[in-house]
């Protein structure tokens, strides 16, 4: 897999998928038609940068491997939304932060500070 589809499954497990059961504890999202996968809608161009610094403990220099990217992604993104309503007094604690409850609680702080 590739270093722009691990981003991307990082983008979704931030901001879409989610396992979600009913209150008998039955999975209640299991189709893509409510399994919510990221699609080129909703990513955005991807610039990939190789940052190389060897580990000096290995015999080839590395660190390690797989899908980074699937556990930096959500932790950016995550950052980066709080960064930003900060301002407003909310901080978003839990994945996936749903695009929708994000907005709806920036609604609700708009309108408590008027």
């Amino acid at each position: 897999m590739g270093h722009t589809s691990v981003r991307i499954r990082g983008i979704g497990a931030a901001l879409l998928e989610e396992f979600a059961f009913d209150g008998e504890g039955q999975l209640v999202t299991q189709s893509f038609m409510d399994y919510l996968l990221p699609s080129a809608h909703e990513v955005p161009e991807v610039e990939i940068v190789h940052h190389v610094t060897p580990s000096p403990n290995t015999v080839l220099g590395q660190k390690g491997s797989g899908e980074s990217g699937y556990l930096g992604s959500p932790a950016a993104i995550s950052s980066a939304v709080n960064d930003a309503v900060r301002h407003l007094g909310l901080r978003f604690e839990a994945l996936p932060m749903r695009i929708s409850a994000i907005g709806d609680a920036i609604a609700e702080a708009i309108a408590r500070q008027r």
